[in-house]
């Protein structure tokens, strides 16, 4: 039975690792989005054999099959639609859209880009994991397949850019905040590191990958959108700064991952007050999704700081460090719910820290205890995906 993707991925991210810090060794890979070196249960395992062996006759997908066409009338161009915008009752052709936040329009499942990179790069990962475990080369085969067609095959890969993404009818062709549709980009490159050595990857391969994410990252440092996006004060500006330094670390760019991280540390200050309060995302209507998701940024920060020797987890000072402050500000909502104060329009999942607490046991071991305690208390609660939204 395939194991649901939003349940894998924090079950890989922050629960199967092992303690302390390591070597990276072939056999033993540290992934970008893990501060640990991998080894797997083996319940979790047979959980990700599985689910690769449903994907095999998924795919492969190509931003062209989509039926709108861009603005630039180039399919080729990625596509989306900003989720809480909806046509205006107080005019005739309900433009220009308004917006409900909160509440996602289902027009916007009608334009498939988003859906479709989100299965390659889940199919990509997921089998590219899968070959790990097993060294089969059916799954290098799966996950390389749909690597070319999305992002290195002529005829059907995606432009690296976002031109387009989240437009609002009546508004924008495209705004910043679909930049935040790429922030599992990193999947991608652990997915290709995963399948570097099969007989289904090559290097023209790795090449022509390490291409597309330079110029996608060019395009992030250097368009309008990009530039834009990098100012947010929420959740889209942390997640701007996990995609470039994401994939500056994966293509070697040293320098510009370390700038962009260690401009993260004044993002992290800004985004985390005195209490532990996150009040750009308690000025939201799911205020506890995006705390918890905006938390999740920012601890993937702290992991990406690591791997250029950047130290984020105890700024501003090891006594009072911002993000265990944040996160020691929710706990006790997620042991009860009924206190949470701020505004929710869809139900309050507790299970949202569940990840976040497991990755701070090894950051924090002063509050080791505490947290530990509190996992006990939530072992019944499903882990669910808590960086994603709809």
């Amino acid at each position: 039975m395939r194991i649901p993707f939003f349940k894998l991925i924090p079950l890989l991210l922050l629960l199967l690792f092992a303690c302390g810090q390591h070597n990276q060794q072939p056999e033993n890979p540290q992934l970008l989005w893990s501060s640990k070196p991998l080894i797997i249960s083996d319940d979790l395992k047979a959980s990700i054999i599985s689910s690769a062996d449903e994907m095999m006759d998924e795919g492969p997908y190509s931003v062209l099959q989509k039926t709108f066409t861009p603005p630039s009338g180039n399919k080729h161009d990625y596509m989306s639609m900003g989720i809480y915008w909806w046509p205006n009752p107080e005019t005739q052709d309900g433009l220009p859209y308004i917006r409900k936040d909160g509440l996602v329009n289902p027009e916007v499942h009608g334009i498939t880009d988003k859906k479709y990179l989100s299965e390659t790069q889940e199919i990509a990962l997921v089998c590219g994991l899968a070959y790990h475990l097993t060294k089969d080369e059916k799954y290098a085969a799966k996950s390389a397949e749909v690597l070319r067609h999305w992002f290195i095959n002529d005829s059907t890969r995606m432009n690296p850019n976002l031109n387009f993404g989240q437009g609002v009818p009546g508004r924008a062709d495209g705004r910043c905040y679909g930049i935040i549709e790429t922030r599992d980009i990193s999947q991608v490159m652990d997915a290709e590191m995963l399948i570097r050595n099969s007989n289904a990857w090559g290097a023209e391969d790795q090449q022509q990958l390490k291409n597309w994410m330079f110029n996608y990252m060019n395009w992030l440092l250097t368009s309008e959108l990009g530039k834009e996006e990098f100012t947010r004060y929420n959740n889209h500006g942390t997640w701007y700064d996990v995609q470039v330094s994401s994939i500056a670390i994966a293509i070697g760019d040293s320098t510009t991952a370390k700038r962009i991280l260690a401009g993260s540390a004044d993002r992290i200050l800004a985004h985390v007050d005195s209490e532990g309060k996150q009040p750009e995302e308690l000025a939201r209507t799911r205020t506890w999704d995006y705390s918890t998701m905006n938390l999740n940024s920012l601890m993937l920060l702290g992991i990406l700081g690591q791997k250029v020797g950047l130290d984020l987890w105890s700024i501003p000072n090891d006594d009072d460090p911002a993000i265990r402050r944040a996160l020691d500000f929710l706990l006790p909502f997620a042991l009860a719910p009924d206190a949470w104060e701020y505004e929710q329009v869809l139900d309050f999942k507790p299970e949202r820290i569940v990840p976040l607490l497991e990755e701070a046991i090894y950051h924090y071991p002063e509050r080791r205890e505490v947290y530990q305690n509190a996992l006990s208390k939530l072992t019944d609660i499903n882990h669910i995906g808590f960086y994603r939204l709809p």
